[in-house]
Protein backbone atom coordinates (compact mmCIF):
# COMPACT_ATOMS: atom_id res chain seq x y z
CA UNK A 1 0.00 0.00 0.00
CA UNK A 2 1.81 3.29 -0.99
CA UNK A 3 0.37 6.87 1.07
CA UNK A 4 1.34 9.68 -0.78
CA UNK A 5 1.68 13.38 0.20
CA UNK A 6 2.18 16.75 -1.64
CA UNK A 7 4.87 18.52 0.45
CA UNK A 8 6.47 21.65 -0.83
CA UNK A 9 10.15 21.02 -0.74
CA UNK A 10 12.24 17.78 0.76
CA UNK A 11 14.15 19.21 3.59
CA UNK A 12 18.03 18.68 3.84
CA UNK A 13 18.92 16.38 6.86
CA UNK A 14 17.77 18.27 10.25
CA UNK A 15 16.05 20.54 8.24
CA UNK A 16 12.09 20.93 8.39
CA UNK A 17 9.76 20.39 5.77
CA UNK A 18 6.29 21.66 4.94
CA UNK A 19 2.93 19.70 3.64
CA UNK A 20 1.43 21.49 -0.38
CA UNK A 21 -1.14 22.21 1.36
CA UNK A 22 -1.37 23.95 5.05
CA UNK A 23 -5.21 24.66 5.13
CA UNK A 24 -6.01 20.85 5.08
CA UNK A 25 -3.91 17.52 5.74
CA UNK A 26 -4.41 15.32 2.61
CA UNK A 27 -2.97 12.01 1.20
CA UNK A 28 -3.52 9.37 -1.39
CA UNK A 29 -3.96 6.04 -0.17
CA UNK A 30 -3.00 4.04 -3.20
CA UNK A 31 -2.90 -0.18 -3.78
CA UNK A 32 0.14 -0.78 -5.26
CA UNK A 33 4.08 -1.33 -4.17
CA UNK A 34 7.29 -3.03 -5.32
CA UNK A 35 5.64 -6.64 -6.96
CA UNK A 36 2.14 -5.85 -7.50
CA UNK A 37 2.99 -2.55 -9.57
CA UNK A 38 4.58 -4.45 -12.85
CA UNK A 39 1.84 -7.53 -12.15
CA UNK A 40 -0.88 -4.94 -12.38
CA UNK A 41 0.91 -3.91 -15.74
CA UNK A 42 1.20 -7.55 -17.12
CA UNK A 43 -2.46 -8.43 -15.80
CA UNK A 44 -4.17 -5.18 -18.05
CA UNK A 45 -1.97 -6.47 -21.13
CA UNK A 46 -3.91 -9.81 -21.22
CA UNK A 47 -1.59 -11.56 -18.67
CA UNK A 48 -3.40 -14.10 -16.16
CA UNK A 49 -1.01 -12.97 -12.70
CA UNK A 50 -0.99 -13.90 -9.24
CA UNK A 51 0.44 -12.49 -6.24
CA UNK A 52 2.69 -14.61 -3.86
CA UNK A 53 2.83 -12.63 -0.59
CA UNK A 54 1.73 -12.25 3.10
CA UNK A 55 -0.33 -9.83 4.22
CA UNK A 56 -2.90 -8.40 7.47
CA UNK A 57 -6.41 -8.24 8.13
CA UNK A 58 -5.78 -4.24 8.64
CA UNK A 59 -7.23 -1.93 6.74
CA UNK A 60 -4.61 -1.78 4.40
CA UNK A 61 -4.50 -5.13 3.47
CA UNK A 62 -8.27 -5.16 2.46
CA UNK A 63 -7.61 -1.98 0.94
CA UNK A 64 -4.95 -3.59 -1.22
CA UNK A 65 -6.64 -6.82 -1.40
CA UNK A 66 -9.61 -5.11 -3.00
CA UNK A 67 -8.02 -3.04 -5.58
CA UNK A 68 -6.05 -6.09 -6.60
CA UNK A 69 -9.51 -7.86 -7.87
CA UNK A 70 -10.40 -4.56 -9.48
CA UNK A 71 -7.61 -5.12 -11.66
CA UNK A 72 -7.84 -9.17 -11.69
CA UNK A 73 -4.48 -9.62 -9.89
CA UNK A 74 -5.48 -13.26 -8.54
CA UNK A 75 -5.12 -13.01 -3.90
CA UNK A 76 -5.58 -16.64 -4.12
CA UNK A 77 -2.39 -17.40 -3.52
CA UNK A 78 -1.77 -14.75 -0.77
CA UNK A 79 -1.49 -15.91 3.12
CA UNK A 80 -3.56 -13.37 4.80
CA UNK A 81 -3.30 -13.39 8.85
CA UNK A 82 -4.00 -11.19 11.92
CA UNK A 83 -1.01 -11.40 13.30
CA UNK A 84 0.70 -9.90 10.38
CA UNK A 85 0.56 -5.60 9.49
CA UNK A 86 0.36 -5.17 5.73
CA UNK A 87 3.46 -3.47 4.55
CA UNK A 88 3.23 0.04 3.52
CA UNK A 89 5.07 2.20 1.99
CA UNK A 90 5.08 6.32 2.69
CA UNK A 91 5.84 8.55 -0.52
CA UNK A 92 6.44 12.35 -0.41
CA UNK A 93 6.69 14.34 -3.81
CA UNK A 94 7.71 18.10 -3.85
CA UNK A 95 6.85 20.85 -6.22
CA UNK A 96 9.41 19.73 -8.46
CA UNK A 97 8.18 16.01 -8.79
CA UNK A 98 11.47 14.41 -6.31
CA UNK A 99 10.50 12.14 -3.81
CA UNK A 100 11.78 10.35 -0.51
CA UNK A 101 9.80 6.91 -0.14
CA UNK A 102 10.01 5.69 3.87
CA UNK A 103 9.14 1.59 3.86
CA UNK A 104 7.80 -0.25 5.90
CA UNK A 105 8.05 -3.90 5.46
CA UNK A 106 5.83 -5.40 7.36
CA UNK A 107 4.35 -9.15 6.68
CA UNK A 108 7.02 -8.94 3.97
CA UNK A 109 9.76 -9.17 6.12
CA UNK A 110 8.23 -12.54 7.30
CA UNK A 111 8.35 -14.21 4.27
CA UNK A 112 11.27 -17.06 5.06
CA UNK A 113 12.20 -19.77 3.00
CA UNK A 114 9.93 -22.29 4.94
CA UNK A 115 7.36 -20.18 4.32
CA UNK A 116 8.34 -19.68 0.69
CA UNK A 117 8.50 -23.71 0.26
CA UNK A 118 5.35 -24.15 1.93
CA UNK A 119 2.97 -21.75 0.89
CA UNK A 120 4.15 -20.68 -2.64
CA UNK A 121 6.33 -23.46 -4.38
CA UNK A 122 2.95 -25.66 -4.41
CA UNK A 123 1.64 -22.70 -6.84
CA UNK A 124 4.20 -22.92 -8.97
CA UNK A 125 3.17 -25.87 -11.03
CA UNK A 126 0.63 -23.19 -12.50
CA UNK A 127 3.26 -20.69 -13.40
CA UNK A 128 4.75 -19.56 -16.80
CA UNK A 129 6.77 -16.86 -15.25
CA UNK A 130 7.79 -15.84 -11.59
CA UNK A 131 8.94 -12.38 -10.84
CA UNK A 132 10.43 -10.71 -7.45
CA UNK A 133 12.21 -7.64 -6.84
CA UNK A 134 15.26 -6.84 -5.08
CA UNK A 135 12.89 -4.53 -2.74
CA UNK A 136 11.76 -5.70 0.80
CA UNK A 137 11.99 -9.76 0.51
CA UNK A 138 14.38 -11.32 2.71
CA UNK A 139 17.25 -12.33 -0.19
CA UNK A 140 17.62 -16.29 1.10
CA UNK A 141 13.84 -16.26 0.43
CA UNK A 142 13.65 -14.86 -3.41
CA UNK A 143 16.56 -17.68 -3.89
CA UNK A 144 14.54 -20.40 -2.98
CA UNK A 145 11.76 -19.34 -4.93
CA UNK A 146 13.82 -18.94 -8.01
CA UNK A 147 15.51 -22.49 -6.72
CA UNK A 148 11.86 -24.22 -7.02
CA UNK A 149 11.08 -22.21 -10.16
CA UNK A 150 14.27 -23.58 -11.89
CA UNK A 151 13.75 -27.26 -10.97
CA UNK A 152 10.10 -26.67 -12.38
CA UNK A 153 11.32 -25.01 -15.78
CA UNK A 154 9.43 -21.67 -14.76
CA UNK A 155 10.83 -18.35 -16.09
CA UNK A 156 12.37 -16.48 -13.37
CA UNK A 157 12.25 -12.34 -13.97
CA UNK A 158 14.42 -10.60 -11.70
CA UNK A 159 14.36 -6.77 -10.67
CA UNK A 160 17.11 -5.20 -8.58
CA UNK A 161 15.13 -2.11 -7.48
CA UNK A 162 17.28 -1.03 -4.77
CA UNK A 163 21.23 -0.46 -4.92
CA UNK A 164 23.11 -2.91 -3.96
CA UNK A 165 24.36 -0.72 -0.74
CA UNK A 166 21.04 -0.21 0.62
CA UNK A 167 19.90 -4.40 -0.18
CA UNK A 168 23.10 -5.20 1.71
CA UNK A 169 22.96 -2.36 4.17
CA UNK A 170 20.01 -0.27 5.37
CA UNK A 171 18.01 -2.39 4.17
CA UNK A 172 19.01 -5.47 5.46
CA UNK A 173 17.69 -7.97 3.28
CA UNK A 174 20.58 -10.34 3.12
CA UNK A 175 24.26 -11.06 2.47
CA UNK A 176 26.38 -10.65 -0.75
CA UNK A 177 26.41 -14.27 -1.24
CA UNK A 178 22.43 -14.75 -0.74
CA UNK A 179 22.47 -11.45 -3.37
CA UNK A 180 24.49 -13.10 -5.75
CA UNK A 181 22.98 -16.69 -5.89
CA UNK A 182 19.45 -14.11 -6.59
CA UNK A 183 21.34 -13.16 -9.48
CA UNK A 184 22.49 -16.60 -10.47
CA UNK A 185 18.97 -17.93 -10.60
CA UNK A 186 17.43 -15.59 -12.88
CA UNK A 187 16.90 -15.55 -16.36
CA UNK A 188 15.50 -12.07 -16.83
CA UNK A 189 17.50 -9.29 -14.79
CA UNK A 190 16.26 -5.10 -15.44
CA UNK A 191 18.61 -3.43 -13.25
CA UNK A 192 18.84 0.50 -13.27
CA UNK A 193 21.67 2.19 -14.92
CA UNK A 194 22.76 4.13 -12.23
CA UNK A 195 22.70 0.96 -9.65
CA UNK A 196 25.30 -1.25 -11.69
CA UNK A 197 28.52 0.18 -10.45
CA UNK A 198 27.60 -1.38 -7.33
CA UNK A 199 26.35 -4.34 -7.84
CA UNK A 200 29.40 -5.30 -10.50
CA UNK A 201 32.08 -3.23 -9.09
CA UNK A 202 34.72 -5.36 -11.61
CA UNK A 203 33.35 -3.16 -14.27
CA UNK A 204 34.63 0.09 -14.86
CA UNK A 205 32.10 2.61 -12.73
CA UNK A 206 33.06 5.89 -14.89
CA UNK A 207 33.08 4.10 -18.26
CA UNK A 208 29.22 2.63 -17.31
CA UNK A 209 27.80 5.78 -15.79
CA UNK A 210 28.78 7.56 -19.77
CA UNK A 211 27.81 4.86 -21.96
CA UNK A 212 24.50 4.11 -23.35
CA UNK A 213 22.44 1.54 -21.71
CA UNK A 214 22.79 -0.93 -24.57
CA UNK A 215 26.02 -1.35 -23.75
CA UNK A 216 25.85 -1.73 -20.41
CA UNK A 217 23.44 -4.24 -21.37
CA UNK A 218 25.81 -6.44 -23.39
CA UNK A 219 28.09 -5.70 -20.07
CA UNK A 220 26.21 -7.30 -17.71
CA UNK A 221 25.19 -10.25 -19.86
CA UNK A 222 28.68 -11.49 -20.08
CA UNK A 223 28.85 -11.31 -16.32
CA UNK A 224 25.83 -12.94 -15.83
CA UNK A 225 25.45 -15.98 -17.87
CA UNK A 226 22.59 -17.42 -16.92
CA UNK A 227 20.69 -14.79 -17.71
CA UNK A 228 19.27 -15.02 -21.18
CA UNK A 229 18.00 -11.30 -21.31
CA UNK A 230 19.34 -8.17 -19.87
CA UNK A 231 17.29 -4.94 -19.30
CA UNK A 232 18.96 -1.60 -18.30
CA UNK A 233 16.81 0.98 -17.35
CA UNK A 234 17.78 4.65 -17.18
CA UNK A 235 14.65 7.02 -16.57
CA UNK A 236 14.18 9.19 -19.56
CA UNK A 237 17.28 8.49 -21.98
CA UNK A 238 15.65 5.26 -22.35
CA UNK A 239 16.63 1.57 -21.66
CA UNK A 240 18.92 -1.22 -23.05
CA UNK A 241 17.99 -4.62 -24.19
CA UNK A 242 20.42 -7.09 -24.63
CA UNK A 243 19.93 -11.26 -25.15
CA UNK A 244 22.88 -13.43 -24.29
CA UNK A 245 25.49 -13.33 -27.15
CA UNK A 246 24.21 -10.85 -29.05
CA UNK A 247 24.56 -6.78 -29.13
CA UNK A 248 23.04 -4.26 -27.06
CA UNK A 249 19.69 -2.52 -28.67
CA UNK A 250 18.73 1.08 -27.32
CA UNK A 251 14.78 1.86 -26.32
CA UNK A 252 13.52 4.96 -26.58
CA UNK A 253 10.96 5.97 -24.10
CA UNK A 254 7.80 7.33 -26.18
CA UNK A 255 8.40 10.90 -27.45
CA UNK A 256 5.14 13.49 -27.44
CA UNK A 257 3.70 12.53 -23.94
CA UNK A 258 2.70 15.46 -21.37
CA UNK A 259 3.61 13.39 -18.06
CA UNK A 260 1.69 13.57 -14.81
CA UNK A 261 3.74 11.49 -12.63
CA UNK A 262 6.57 8.93 -13.58
CA UNK A 263 6.81 7.73 -10.34
CA UNK A 264 5.28 4.02 -11.67
CA UNK A 265 7.33 4.75 -14.99
CA UNK A 266 10.03 1.81 -14.46
CA UNK A 267 7.48 -0.53 -13.00
CA UNK A 268 4.84 -0.38 -15.60
CA UNK A 269 7.74 -0.77 -18.32
CA UNK A 270 8.49 -3.78 -16.70
CA UNK A 271 5.11 -5.00 -16.64
CA UNK A 272 5.35 -4.54 -20.04
CA UNK A 273 8.25 -6.50 -20.95
CA UNK A 274 6.86 -9.33 -18.75
CA UNK A 275 3.65 -9.30 -21.15
CA UNK A 276 5.71 -9.34 -24.02
CA UNK A 277 7.97 -12.57 -22.66
CA UNK A 278 4.60 -14.21 -21.90
CA UNK A 279 2.94 -14.21 -25.10
CA UNK A 280 6.04 -14.22 -27.34
CA UNK A 281 8.59 -16.05 -25.37
CA UNK A 282 12.32 -15.02 -25.13
CA UNK A 283 13.29 -13.08 -28.05
CA UNK A 284 15.74 -14.43 -30.68
CA UNK A 285 16.30 -11.69 -33.20
CA UNK A 286 16.56 -7.63 -33.02
CA UNK A 287 13.27 -7.17 -34.49
CA UNK A 288 11.69 -9.37 -31.72
CA UNK A 289 13.95 -7.16 -29.17
CA UNK A 290 12.56 -4.00 -30.90
CA UNK A 291 9.34 -5.41 -30.26
CA UNK A 292 9.50 -6.31 -26.78
CA UNK A 293 11.10 -3.06 -26.26
CA UNK A 294 8.32 -1.38 -27.47
CA UNK A 295 5.55 -2.73 -25.70
CA UNK A 296 7.19 -2.14 -22.30
CA UNK A 297 7.77 1.53 -23.76
CA UNK A 298 4.07 1.79 -24.23
CA UNK A 299 3.30 0.84 -20.78
CA UNK A 300 5.95 3.52 -19.55
CA UNK A 301 4.16 6.05 -21.08
CA UNK A 302 1.01 5.35 -20.26
CA UNK A 303 1.82 5.06 -16.75
CA UNK A 304 3.10 8.88 -16.55
CA UNK A 305 0.20 10.16 -18.10
CA UNK A 306 -1.72 9.16 -14.83
CA UNK A 307 -1.11 9.49 -11.05
CA UNK A 308 0.01 6.49 -9.17
CA UNK A 309 1.97 3.64 -10.12
CA UNK A 310 -1.06 0.73 -10.56
CA UNK A 311 -3.02 1.15 -14.25
CA UNK A 312 -6.35 2.46 -14.87
CA UNK A 313 -9.44 2.15 -16.75
CA UNK A 314 -7.94 4.25 -19.75
CA UNK A 315 -4.37 2.72 -19.63
CA UNK A 316 -4.84 0.12 -22.32
CA UNK A 317 -6.80 2.68 -24.67
CA UNK A 318 -3.89 5.26 -23.97
CA UNK A 319 -1.07 2.84 -25.14
CA UNK A 320 -2.99 2.03 -28.08
CA UNK A 321 -3.25 5.27 -29.45
CA UNK A 322 0.84 5.70 -29.00
CA UNK A 323 1.43 2.06 -30.63
CA UNK A 324 1.90 2.67 -34.19
CA UNK A 325 3.03 -1.20 -34.44
CA UNK A 326 -0.54 -2.57 -33.23
CA UNK A 327 1.36 -4.84 -31.12
CA UNK A 328 -1.04 -3.88 -27.71
CA UNK A 329 -4.21 -4.76 -29.78
CA UNK A 330 -3.02 -7.70 -30.88
CA UNK A 331 -2.40 -9.09 -27.59
CA UNK A 332 -6.19 -9.51 -27.10
CA UNK A 333 -6.79 -11.21 -30.48
CA UNK A 334 -8.45 -14.47 -29.33
CA UNK A 335 -6.91 -17.43 -31.71
CA UNK A 336 -9.24 -19.69 -34.12
CA UNK A 337 -9.89 -22.82 -32.23
CA UNK A 338 -8.47 -24.61 -35.36
CA UNK A 339 -5.20 -22.27 -34.49
CA UNK A 340 -4.91 -22.54 -30.78
CA UNK A 341 -4.94 -26.06 -31.15
CA UNK A 342 -1.99 -26.33 -33.98
CA UNK A 343 -0.01 -23.61 -31.81
CA UNK A 344 -0.65 -25.67 -28.34
CA UNK A 345 2.18 -27.42 -27.24
CA UNK A 346 1.52 -31.52 -27.20
CA UNK A 347 2.31 -33.09 -24.02
CA UNK A 348 4.73 -36.18 -24.60
CA UNK A 349 5.36 -39.30 -22.54
CA UNK A 350 9.31 -39.30 -21.68
CA UNK A 351 11.04 -42.69 -23.06
CA UNK A 352 11.98 -43.40 -19.01
CA UNK A 353 8.05 -43.22 -18.38
CA UNK A 354 8.79 -45.90 -15.89
CA UNK A 355 11.18 -43.67 -13.59
CA UNK A 356 9.82 -40.28 -14.47
CA UNK A 357 6.02 -41.67 -13.08
CA UNK A 358 7.44 -42.96 -10.15
CA UNK A 359 9.63 -39.37 -9.74
CA UNK A 360 6.65 -37.46 -10.36
CA UNK A 361 4.48 -39.15 -7.61
CA UNK A 362 7.61 -38.62 -5.27
CA UNK A 363 7.41 -35.03 -5.85
CA UNK A 364 3.71 -35.00 -5.83
CA UNK A 365 3.73 -36.29 -2.28
CA UNK A 366 6.53 -33.98 -1.20
CA UNK A 367 4.13 -31.31 -2.60
CA UNK A 368 1.10 -32.49 -0.59
CA UNK A 369 3.24 -32.60 2.72
CA UNK A 370 4.11 -28.66 1.95
CA UNK A 371 0.86 -27.74 1.15
CA UNK A 372 -1.96 -29.58 3.52
CA UNK A 373 -3.47 -27.40 6.55
CA UNK A 374 -3.11 -30.63 8.96
CA UNK A 375 -6.26 -28.46 10.97
CA UNK A 376 -8.43 -29.94 8.19
CA UNK A 377 -7.79 -33.28 8.30
CA UNK A 378 -8.10 -32.91 12.45
CA UNK A 379 -11.63 -31.46 11.78
CA UNK A 380 -12.83 -33.90 9.30
CA UNK A 381 -11.40 -36.59 11.05
CA UNK A 382 -13.02 -35.22 14.66
CA UNK A 383 -16.68 -34.65 12.66
CA UNK A 384 -16.97 -38.32 11.34
CA UNK A 385 -15.70 -39.60 15.03
CA UNK A 386 -18.41 -37.80 16.95
CA UNK A 387 -21.17 -38.49 13.86
CA UNK A 388 -20.39 -42.01 14.47
CA UNK A 389 -20.47 -41.71 18.09
CA UNK A 390 -24.00 -40.31 18.02
CA UNK A 391 -24.83 -43.53 15.68
CA UNK A 392 -25.30 -41.82 12.77
CA UNK A 393 -24.46 -42.99 9.06
CA UNK A 394 -21.70 -41.82 7.25
CA UNK A 395 -21.59 -42.30 3.28
CA UNK A 396 -18.52 -41.37 0.73
CA UNK A 397 -19.61 -40.18 -2.78
CA UNK A 398 -18.01 -39.25 -6.14
CA UNK A 399 -17.30 -40.09 -9.55
CA UNK A 400 -14.70 -41.76 -11.85
CA UNK A 401 -11.26 -42.11 -10.48
CA UNK A 402 -12.28 -40.27 -7.51
CA UNK A 403 -15.10 -42.98 -7.07
CA UNK A 404 -12.55 -45.14 -6.92
CA UNK A 405 -10.69 -43.45 -4.30
CA UNK A 406 -14.22 -43.07 -2.56
CA UNK A 407 -14.60 -46.83 -2.50
CA UNK A 408 -11.76 -47.51 -1.19
CA UNK A 409 -11.84 -44.77 1.99
CA UNK A 410 -15.52 -46.06 2.98
CA UNK A 411 -13.47 -49.62 2.63
CA UNK A 412 -10.84 -49.17 5.29
CA UNK A 413 -13.02 -46.54 7.75
CA UNK A 414 -15.53 -49.89 7.67
CA UNK A 415 -12.23 -52.01 8.75
CA UNK A 416 -11.56 -49.92 11.85
CA UNK A 417 -14.83 -49.63 13.07
CA UNK A 418 -16.47 -46.51 11.58
CA UNK A 419 -19.27 -47.87 9.60
CA UNK A 420 -19.51 -46.35 5.89
CA UNK A 421 -20.69 -46.83 2.52
CA UNK A 422 -20.03 -45.82 -1.22
CA UNK A 423 -22.41 -44.60 -3.55
CA UNK A 424 -21.83 -43.24 -6.89
CA UNK A 425 -22.39 -39.58 -7.02
CA UNK A 426 -24.91 -40.38 -9.89
CA UNK A 427 -27.04 -43.02 -7.78
CA UNK A 428 -27.97 -40.63 -5.48
CA UNK A 429 -31.25 -39.28 -7.37
CA UNK A 430 -32.42 -42.56 -8.51
CA UNK A 431 -33.50 -43.80 -4.53
CA UNK A 432 -30.38 -43.50 -2.66
CA UNK A 433 -31.73 -40.21 -0.94
CA UNK A 434 -33.64 -42.71 1.02
CA UNK A 435 -30.61 -43.95 3.01
CA UNK A 436 -30.29 -40.75 4.37
CA UNK A 437 -31.72 -39.34 8.15
CA UNK A 438 -30.86 -35.98 9.86
CA UNK A 439 -27.42 -35.46 11.19
CA UNK A 440 -25.75 -38.03 9.16
CA UNK A 441 -22.88 -37.54 7.31
CA UNK A 442 -21.77 -37.64 3.63
CA UNK A 443 -18.16 -37.21 2.30
CA UNK A 444 -18.11 -36.05 -1.30
CA UNK A 445 -15.37 -36.60 -3.63
CA UNK A 446 -13.80 -34.28 -6.68
CA UNK A 447 -10.76 -33.49 -7.74
CA UNK A 448 -11.92 -30.02 -9.46
CA UNK A 449 -14.74 -29.33 -6.67
CA UNK A 450 -16.66 -28.37 -9.93
CA UNK A 451 -18.38 -31.80 -10.93
CA UNK A 452 -22.01 -30.75 -11.75
CA UNK A 453 -22.88 -34.57 -10.86
CA UNK A 454 -20.76 -33.49 -7.41
CA UNK A 455 -22.40 -30.16 -6.61
CA UNK A 456 -25.87 -30.95 -6.71
CA UNK A 457 -26.23 -33.42 -4.27
CA UNK A 458 -25.77 -30.31 -2.18
CA UNK A 459 -28.85 -28.74 -1.86
CA UNK A 460 -30.74 -31.74 -1.08
CA UNK A 461 -28.53 -32.73 1.39
CA UNK A 462 -28.96 -29.69 3.29
CA UNK A 463 -32.63 -29.93 3.11
CA UNK A 464 -32.35 -33.53 4.39
CA UNK A 465 -30.05 -32.00 7.61
CA UNK A 466 -27.14 -33.68 6.40
CA UNK A 467 -23.47 -33.05 7.04
CA UNK A 468 -21.69 -32.36 4.19
CA UNK A 469 -17.57 -32.46 3.85
CA UNK A 470 -15.65 -32.11 0.87
CA UNK A 471 -12.37 -32.98 -0.77
CA UNK A 472 -10.81 -31.64 -3.90
CA UNK A 473 -7.78 -29.89 -5.28
CA UNK A 474 -9.30 -26.71 -6.22
CA UNK A 475 -8.71 -23.97 -3.48
CA UNK A 476 -11.30 -21.77 -4.63
CA UNK A 477 -13.67 -24.59 -5.91
CA UNK A 478 -17.70 -24.28 -5.35
CA UNK A 479 -17.09 -27.47 -3.09
CA UNK A 480 -14.88 -26.18 -0.56
CA UNK A 481 -16.56 -23.12 -0.20
CA UNK A 482 -20.16 -25.03 0.06
CA UNK A 483 -18.97 -27.47 2.26
CA UNK A 484 -19.20 -27.56 5.80
CA UNK A 485 -15.63 -28.84 6.42
CA UNK A 486 -12.92 -29.95 3.61
CA UNK A 487 -10.00 -31.45 2.77
CA UNK A 488 -7.91 -28.82 0.59
CA UNK A 489 -5.64 -31.77 -1.75
CA UNK A 490 -4.03 -30.19 -4.37
CA UNK A 491 -2.37 -32.19 -7.09
CA UNK A 492 1.12 -31.10 -9.62
CA UNK A 493 0.39 -31.89 -13.22
CA UNK A 494 -1.47 -34.93 -14.42
CA UNK A 495 0.22 -37.55 -17.11
CA UNK A 496 -0.59 -35.88 -20.51
CA UNK A 497 -2.06 -32.83 -18.61
CA UNK A 498 -5.24 -35.25 -18.75
CA UNK A 499 -5.23 -38.71 -17.27
CA UNK A 500 -5.42 -38.84 -13.62
CA UNK A 501 -2.53 -39.78 -11.69
CA UNK A 502 -0.95 -37.21 -9.63
CA UNK A 503 -4.75 -36.40 -8.41
CA UNK A 504 -5.24 -39.76 -7.47
CA UNK A 505 -2.30 -40.51 -6.05
CA UNK A 506 -3.04 -36.98 -3.96
CA UNK A 507 -5.97 -38.70 -2.77
CA UNK A 508 -5.06 -41.77 -1.96
CA UNK A 509 -2.49 -39.92 0.24
CA UNK A 510 -5.18 -37.95 2.31
CA UNK A 511 -7.08 -40.71 3.07
CA UNK A 512 -4.32 -42.39 4.52
CA UNK A 513 -3.80 -39.22 6.61
CA UNK A 514 -7.63 -39.41 7.14
CA UNK A 515 -7.59 -42.72 8.24
CA UNK A 516 -5.03 -42.40 10.39
CA UNK A 517 -6.20 -39.74 12.18
CA UNK A 518 -9.65 -41.11 12.70
CA UNK A 519 -7.50 -44.01 14.26
CA UNK A 520 -5.81 -42.21 16.50
CA UNK A 521 -9.15 -40.45 17.93
CA UNK A 522 -10.98 -43.73 18.27
CA UNK A 523 -7.67 -45.50 19.62
CA UNK A 524 -7.53 -48.09 17.25
CA UNK A 525 -5.07 -51.23 18.19
CA UNK A 526 -3.94 -54.03 15.40
CA UNK A 527 -6.16 -56.55 17.77
CA UNK A 528 -9.06 -54.31 16.75
CA UNK A 529 -8.65 -54.27 13.07
CA UNK A 530 -7.45 -57.72 13.39
CA UNK A 531 -10.94 -58.82 14.81
CA UNK A 532 -12.42 -57.48 11.43
CA UNK A 533 -10.30 -59.47 9.61
CA UNK A 534 -10.43 -62.83 10.76
CA UNK A 535 -8.90 -64.12 6.80
CA UNK A 536 -6.30 -66.35 6.60
CA UNK A 537 -4.54 -64.21 4.64
CA UNK A 538 -4.31 -61.28 6.93
CA UNK A 539 -3.03 -63.59 9.46
CA UNK A 540 -0.32 -65.44 7.49
CA UNK A 541 0.67 -61.73 6.76
CA UNK A 542 1.02 -60.82 10.62
CA UNK A 543 2.77 -63.97 10.73
CA UNK A 544 5.28 -62.81 8.22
Amino acid sequence: MNIISSIKYIPKAGGIGYFADENKYEDFRIGGGTTLNHLSWAQILNVPTALLAIQGTDEYGVLLRQRMEEIGVSTDYIVVDDKYHTSVSHVFIDSTGDQHTYMFRGATNFITPEIVQKHFVPHLRHAKIVTSEISQVPLSSVKSLFQAAGERHVLRFLDMDLPYSVAIGAAQLGTPDDLEACLANCEVLKVNQGDVPELFPELDAQMLLQEPPRITAERIADRCPTAQFIAVTSGRKGAGLCIHGHEGIGIQIIPDIDSADDTGAGDAFLGGLIAGLYHWGMPQSEGDIKKLGQLGSLSGAACCQQFGTLPDAESVMKMTSMDDMNIVKDLFLVPSDETAQSEAPKPALPTNAVEFSLHEDKENLKMLLETIDKSQFERVAEMIHTNQQHGHKLFVSAEGSAGAVGLRLAASLTSIGVSSQFVPAIEWNHGDLGHLAKGDCVLLISNSGRNEDVLRLIEPFRKRGVVVLGMCGNKGSPLLHKADAGLFVPANTELLNCIPTRSIVSQEAAVNALVSQVCLLRNVSADDFIRNHPSDDLASAEEK
